[in-house]
């Protein structure tokens, strides 16, 4: 099930970065703007990552999240947020990575990569 919802949630962040935005026809009360985490090591806040869950999970209400960590990737520019998905079926740990703009977030796993991806780990 979780597995499901992760494949959405990458599905509904495709989908949202390829749509454009029509204007609305007249303005609309504007929601209270999250300040994007600043700095090279700056870790999204607790707020910004539940208004980023509430977008994505939100509109089901049997579905709930709990912020299990936030952390520093040591790769320059990510941050690691685990949550903990729990529905009608159980609980799922997912975890995504936040640019340090905190303008994308990305799921998978980070890997090696290289000529020789596990060569640091035989030292």
């Amino acid at each position: 099930m979780f597995k499901h919802v992760t494949i959405f949630l990458c599905l509904v962040g495709m989908v949202a970065a390829q749509t454009k935005s029509v204007p609305p026809a007249k303005p609309a009360a504007k929601p209270a703007e999250v300040a994007p985490a600043t700095g090279a090591n700056a870790l999204p806040s607790e707020e910004t990552i539940n208004a980023f869950m509430q977008q994505m999970v939100g509109y089901n209400p049997e579905v709930t999240w709990r912020i299990a960590e936030v952390r520093p990737t040591g790769l320059g520019g990510l941050s690691e947020v685990q949550v903990v998905i729990t529905d009608s079926k159980g609980s799922n740990g997912n975890k995504f990575y936040v640019t340090s703009d905190g303008k994308h977030a990305v799921t998978g796993d980070i890997i090696p990569f290289g000529v020789k991806p596990f060569e640091q780990d035989r030292l």
